[in-house]
């Protein structure tokens, strides 16, 4: 069981609520924040009404023609213009005929651009991210591990789509090992993965990368690491133990490779994410007495420190932090939220048929309307994917409130 347990910890999973993956072990408490902060929870959520009038809210349905439907996978263009995700059929499950695409999807007009037809067909997205001129992605076919992944990047002033990078294969069997979850900034992608199966004696096979899009010049950044993210010129990774994640003695390294600045988190969230120079994460806590709980975090600043953070919810199902650098969203399923960082609040965004997660990215929040519950129990017992509706709002248009 120890070697799926680094599996998990070293690949992780994803969710929609965030772009990036999350390791499924309990990890240990947190340290009190050193510094005075706000207090988010010590005051009533506001609506959103409260908190920014009436802003402009695009909706995009995820039904599309010929039975098929748009999956969003948690990236969005910097220009707020195009969300990114799969064109897939709507009977995925059941599908072994008809492929999926990886496509962009117009905020504003609904127009649809096909970046690459998927390889097989029950392969899906693992993982997407976009900046001013590519797109890349992750994909895989073979459900639940996705160890036989293949990596692309799209150039969207060319058209062209490339492969970086695939899994490497052992005795002619991809190796056990993470996927990649790649991010992309000012035109270098990061990602991780395995050289060969990964065990608790093998953890030297996972390794981080970079690659210079424009040079196609590819490095290795850290080995017995995994779960990058990148924010030019400044990237992180969990550097693993040789019990990778299961003893709470890792931690998040943070490297500005321009300056070669370091800093260091000496925890190992369940996820974490970077924007600039700041990052939200979770916790995963356990005891016999209460179960599990997380709880989502916010630090404003690494270069000044890394312990001048703030919790912004806490619960048994507060997960998978995404941030920019208005907004902080995560997963979460008895009220959708986010916390404004202008404002200093929790915002509780409108849902009207069951549970909802909020994400956010670039300068772009996005959270989805679920169908009615009938439309929802249909799609169950015809094993069709869900077609929700998405609530797209540009977050550098959003005004700062006073008087709250």
């Amino acid at each position: 069981m120890l070697l799926l347990s680094l599996i998990v910890a070293l690949s992780g999973c994803t969710s929609g609520g965030s772009g990036r993956a999350a390791r499924a072990t309990p990890i240990t408490t947190l340290p009190a924040p050193t510094a005075t902060v706000p207090c988010p929870s010590c005051f009533p959520p506001l609506t959103l009404a409260q908190a920014w009038g009436h802003p402009t809210i695009h909706t995009l349905p995820s039904a599309l023609p010929d039975n098929r439907g748009f999956v969003f996978d948690n990236a969005v263009t910097p220009d707020n213009q195009w969300l990114i995700g799969a064109n897939e059929p709507r009977d995925f499950i059941t599908n072994t005929t008809r492929l999926s695409y990886a496509v962009l999807y117009n905020i504003a007009t609904r127009q649809m651009v096909t970046m690459h037809a998927l390889l097989h067909p029950q392969s899906q997205i693992l993982a997407a991210s976009a900046d001013d001129t590519w797109v890349v992605w992750s994909e895989a076919d073979d459900q639940p591990n996705f160890f036989d992944w293949t990596l692309f990047a799209y150039n969207r002033q060319t058209g062209l789509v490339h492969q970086l990078a695939l899994a490497v294969r052992a005795g002619g069997q991809p190796a056990p090992g993470p996927y990649p979850v790649p991010m992309v900034s000012a035109g270098r992608v990061i990602w991780g993965e395995a050289l060969g199966p990964v065990g608790p004696d093998t953890l030297d096979n996972a390794v981080v990368r970079i690659e210079d899009l424009a040079t196609g010049q590819v490095r290795t950044l850290a080995k017995r690491a995994g779960n990058p993210d990148l924010a030019w010129p400044w990237v992180l990774w969990d550097q693993f133990t040789s019990t990778a994640g299961t003893d709470g003695t890792g931690a998040i390294v943070i490297t500005n490779l321009s300056t070669g600045q370091t800093e260091q988190l000496a925890q190992q969230p369940a996820s974490i994410s970077m924007a600039g120079t700041s990052l939200a994460w979770d916790d995963i806590t356990s005891s016999p007495q209460t179960g599990s709980s997380s709880t989502i975090y916010l630090l404003d600043d690494f270069t000044k420190g890394t312990n001048a953070y703030i919790m912004l919810a806490t619960g048994f199902d507060q997960q998978y932090a995404t941030l920019n650098d208005r907004l902080v969203g995560w997963s979460q399923s008895i009220v959708t939220q986010v916390y404004d960082r202008a404002e200093r609040r929790l915002v509780t965004l409108p849902v009207t048929n069951g549970e909802s997660d909020s994400w956010v990215g670039n300068r772009t929040l996005v959270w989805l309307e679920p169908e009615p519950k009938a439309q929802q129990d249909y799609d169950t017992r015809h094993n069709l994917i869900p077609a929700p509706t998405w609530n797209i709002i540009d977050t550098s248009t959003l005004p700062v409130q006073t008087g709250q």
